[in-house]
């Protein structure tokens, strides 16, 4: 990439490539710099010099690949965390810290570099990402939730499939709530007991709500047993009722000052805990009653999606006093699917005689009327 016309060419394949399948998420992955193709940085033969130009070319890459997809994703890696560099995270949206096993110091150290918000996950949260069983409270809430399936062969269930989602619909809520996002401040809590750095805080911009995340990791000392934690950047005039994701405690109102000074005393630290601070509310709980409105006008029409011809449908948003957690789809009478994000869906055996129908479902099972796309 050191040589201008191939610099040029993979910009403009790239930016081609949004015209022409619409906005993507661009993974860079790979070493920008080698002086040799074979990853031996092997130089006989070969000039080190042309490094140099390589890694400035990628980072020039990164920014005006940017700069004129502004809506496509750039995601970083190099054989893991190569490229994490401010200058790298200066552009990209999400960034992989890491290939190898950094155990929990991958996320507790790299906040102090990089947002918390542009990690792809974080080794910290110890959840794995297998995609044919599920754990209850493997939640990935350290970052923005990192699904990836890069071993199909492994296989998958629906079981696995519907506990991921309902993670993500959590992570979908919080972020609802400003508690994900761009201007986040992390602090690190301290314990009683234990190794403070197996835990973060995530709070608002204006410290009144917040995340306090307990690693998964086997290694983590306070998992099954009794902790205090310590919480930071508390108001401490302000109120702050704490509850837990795993019933390692008793929902309870205090002051700022009260908590930081107290502690928040958990009973056992359950696999999968995380302290909610001011999110009363949550989806899931089984206390909303209220049902979701339906969806709008809903169409059906023949489409060739990446190839395929079938049948799309589009629909109007739904609204609900929680949040909607997914819609559901019938084909002439029976259960077709589901989809958690968007209002759209592409059946590559459907015809345009089909009857599809429509609805909304919140997430403590609430369902609105169905709707017939014509």
């Amino acid at each position: 990439m050191s040589i201008e016309e191939a610099y040029q060419w993979i910009l403009n394949m790239l930016c081609n490539k949004q015209n022409e399948i619409g906005v993507y998420d661009l993974r860079v992955d790979g070493d920008p710099c080698n002086a040799r193709n074979d990853r031996s940085f092997n130089t006989e033969g070969g000039d080190w010099n042309v490094t140099f130009k390589q890694s400035e070319n990628f980072y020039r890459l990164c920014k005006e690949f940017k700069d004129r997809n502004p809506d496509a994703g750039l995601d970083g890696c190099s054989s893991g965390g190569h490229t994490l560099t401010i200058e790298s995270v200066r552009h990209t949206d999400q960034q992989q810290i890491t290939d190898g096993e950094c155990h929990h110091i991958g996320g507790y150290w790299t906040t102090l570099i990089m947002p918390i918000d542009k990690h792809q996950h974080m080794p910290i949260d110890g959840t794995k990402t297998s995609w044919d069983k599920y754990l209850p409270g493997e939640r990935q809430l350290f970052s923005a939730p990192g699904y990836l399936m890069q071993n199909p062969e492994e296989g998958w269930t629906l079981e696995a499939l519907e506990g991921k989602r309902k993670d993500m619909e959590l992570f979908r809520w919080l972020r609802k709530q400003g508690v994900y996002g761009r201007w986040i401040k992390v602090y690190r809590p301290t314990l009683e007991h234990g190794d403070k750095t197996f835990i973060l805080q995530r709070m608002t911009w204006d410290n009144m709500k917040g995340l306090i995340m307990i690693s998964n990791r086997e290694n983590n000392p306070i998992i099954g047993k009794s902790a205090v934690i310590y919480p930071k950047g508390l108001l401490p005039d302000k109120e702050y009722m704490i509850e837990a994701l795993e019933g390692g405690m008793e929902k309870a109102t205090k002051t700022g000052a009260e908590w930081m000074k107290e502690g928040i005393r958990l009973s056992c630290v359950n696999y999968g805990e995380g302290l909610l601070i001011n999110l009363p509310g949550r989806p899931g709980q089984g206390t909303d009653t209220q049902p979701p409105t339906a969806p709008g006008f809903a169409v059906k029409k023949t489409a060739i999606w990446f190839g395929y011809e079938g049948i799309e449908l589009n629909w109007g948003e739904s609204d609900d006093n929680v949040m909607v957690s997914y819609y559901e789809i019938y084909k002439n009478g029976q259960f077709l699917n589901k989809v958690s994000i968007g209002t759209y869906y592409f059946d590559e055996q459907g015809s345009i005689a089909d009857k599809y129908e429509i609805r909304s479902v919140d997430a403590d099972g609430n369902t609105s009327d169905f709707v017939v796309a014509s």
